[in-house]
């Protein structure tokens, strides 16, 4: 499990949407699956942005990745 990419949630703001991101997954009546499929996507899109250690960051290159319930909000 030492090569599973981590999801940090910040105490404050990022999990203050986990309310609105449930209650969107209801409306859709997602299932446990196509919430496990999206997951994956998510980690997938995080590992495409991860920069190697040498590498520098490029002007203009968000290194910066969207938290989960944000992404799930604009995903869902």
């Amino acid at each position: 499990m030492a090569d599973a990419p981590q999801i940090q949630i910040s105490p404050d703001r990022e999990l203050q949407q986990l309310p609105l991101v449930v209650q969107r997954l209801k409306e859709r009546r997602w299932r446990v699956g196509e919430l496990l499929h999206t997951l994956l996507r998510y980690c997938e899109e995080a590992q495409t942005h991860i920069l190697p250690r040498d590498e520098a960051p490029q002007a203009g290159r968000d290194t910066q990745r969207t938290p989960l319930f944000q992404w799930l909000l604009e995903h869902a």
